[in-house]
């Protein structure tokens, strides 16, 4: 399928060929951006926290349940915070680490056990970060890389690593990162190593990628040259797989278009696969649409669904489209209901996606949104 007029799909005909469907699910009860959204064990979607276009920062959380596509009000976190982490542990605790709110950058972590409904308080962090990423590793420990230290003058972008051990409720330092870099991905390749790839460093976007190496607790440098760009996504395929699409344009370690404010910056439609066995990267077919600040979530065919963002300018997006690991191919997905970016995707157990909140237009300004959307994949092949 061909894409249109502006890199744009052909509406028409794509419609014909939509793998899947999206219809809209209940609003939550706070609308809210730069919050988290967590699957828990028993199916249902734990989302945290997150901001209010700047007027709060909010403490609320609220659990999804797919049966009744429903929503209903949880436990609030102890600490509002927004541009946090959460991490589903081995014992089906949710981990809710560092952010930002009206006080400053936050330390703090905090753990949500499902079973009672009740949020205890968890060793703190050695440093104040927000905007960093964490993912959990083979055993049980948690890596949390980078992020912003918004209360140095000025902010601070980071390179720092730290390990969290659930069991002991103790964070140790880990090796740091070659490049300082925040609102990166972090991904788990195999037992032994994590990818972090993009983000944004002192000078801009970053393209530089390094991965972890939990034996040995050392980074390795991954020469990707110029052609994965800053703010990207990174979705595991599994098997040491990494699909990486989307961003800002930049160079390796530093930025493609200096002197241009971050949110200007043009979005690119670019994507590759990373093989972790060869350590090797490849570029793949390119999306019909640039983007940056879209979510992309692995289905359960092993294809990729990537959803809204922003063309780099004042168009937030509702265009969606699904990455074929077969053919490495994109094929349209239809319309958000709603323009939506800095929002989450959460793939349920019925196979379907839920995507919520987010930021997105309200006449001529932004409004964090409360609103949810459903995609239900179809056939393809």
């Amino acid at each position: 399928m061909s894409a249109g007029r502006g890199g744009r799909w052909n509406d028409v005909a794509a419609a014909l060929q939509a793998p899947g469907r999206w219809h809209s699910s209940a609003p939550m009860h706070d609308a809210r951006e730069g919050h988290t959204a967590t699957l828990l064990p028993d199916g249902r979607v734990m989302v945290t926290g997150g901001d209010l276009h700047g007027a709060r920062f909010l403490a609320s959380c609220e659990l999804y349940d797919p049966r009744g596509m429903s929503w209903h009000r949880a436990a609030p976190l102890a600490t509002p915070r927004a541009a946090h982490t959460a991490t589903l542990l081995e014992d089906g605790c949710v981990l809710v680490v560092g952010g930002v709110n009206s006080w400053g950058t936050l330390a703090s972590a905090e753990a949500y056990d499902p079973t009672v409904d009740a949020w205890s308080d968890r060793a703190t962090l050695g440093t104040e970060r927000s905007g960093h990423a964490a993912v959990r590793l083979a055993g049980g420990l948690v890596l949390c890389t980078g992020g912003m230290n918004l209360g140095r003058i000025p902010p601070a972008h980071l390179s720092s690593v730290e390990l969290y051990d659930p069991i002991l409720d103790l964070w140790d330092g880990a090796a740091s990162m070659r490049w300082p870099r925040a609102g990166h991905s972090a991904t788990v390749l195999d037992d032994t190593a994590a990818l972090v790839v993009g983000g944004n460093g002192p000078e801009g976007p970053s393209g530089a990628a390094e991965a972890y190496r939990v034996r040995t607790d050392t980074w390795e440098s991954i020469e990707w040259g110029e052609v994965v760009c800053g703010c990207c996504t990174a979705t595991s395929l599994g098997q040491g797989r990494v699909l990486v699409a989307g961003g800002s344009p930049c160079a390796v370690g530093g930025s493609g278009h200096a002197g241009v404010a971050p949110e200007l910056r043009p979005a690119d439609r670019a994507a590759a696969l990373y093989c972790h066995g060869t350590r090797r990267l490849r570029l793949v077919r390119e999306m019909a649409v640039g983007r940056k600040h879209h979510v992309a979530t692995l289905l359960t065919d092993g294809g990729v669904l990537v959803t809204g963002g922003s063309n780099g300018g004042s168009r937030i997006l509702d265009d969606t489209e699904i990455h074929d690991p077969v053919t490495a191919a994109w094929a349209w997905a239809g319309h958000l209901g709603t323009p939506r970016m800095f929002h989450t995707g959460t793939l349920l157990p019925t196979g379907d996606v839920l995507v919520a909140g987010g930021l997105g237009r309200l006449g001529a300004g932004l409004s964090s949104l409360d609103s949810a959307e459903i995609f239900s994949p179809g056939c393809r092949g």
